[in-house]
């Protein structure tokens, strides 16, 4: 029964993040529902989606009705959390295969606008 509550919580999710237009946070949501419904295929996910839009409108009925409120607040916190620490990880990431490409360069490397000649270790008042 936690599992169908949880996929309802997601859908009305995803009702609004579809009316409100938000293609990044859609696809998460997406992404997520397809791990809690245990399923491999987004297309197979996508399509069940499209297949409960009758449900959607009872999913806006109680929006515009200023209904489960707690629940898009609480959906919608998780959300940009989980976004940020996507974002915060692919951040990182650029930037660490950044510094070691920089690392690596013999030439000359663009660091921060400026275009530096390596000299011995130039690259540790950087990082």
């Amino acid at each position: 029964m936690e599992q169908c509550s949880e996929a309802w919580e997601q859908q009305f999710y995803m009702v609004f993040l579809d009316v409100k237009g938000d293609s990044t946070l859609f696809e998460q949501a997406v992404v997520q529902l397809c791990d809690s419904l245990r399923h491999s295929s987004l297309r197979v996910t996508l399509e069940q989606f499209r297949a409960t839009r009758h449900f959607g409108k009872t999913a806006l009925s109680l929006l515009a009705a200023g209904e489960r409120i707690e629940v898009l607040k609480r959906k919608h916190a998780e959300a940009i959390k989980f976004w940020l620490a996507n974002w915060t990880n692919h951040f990182d990431a650029a930037a660490k295969r950044h510094h070691q490409q920089c690392r690596l360069s013999i030439g000359l490397c663009f660091l921060g606008g400026v275009l530096l000649k390596p000299k011995q270790d130039h690259m540790a008042r950087f990082y």
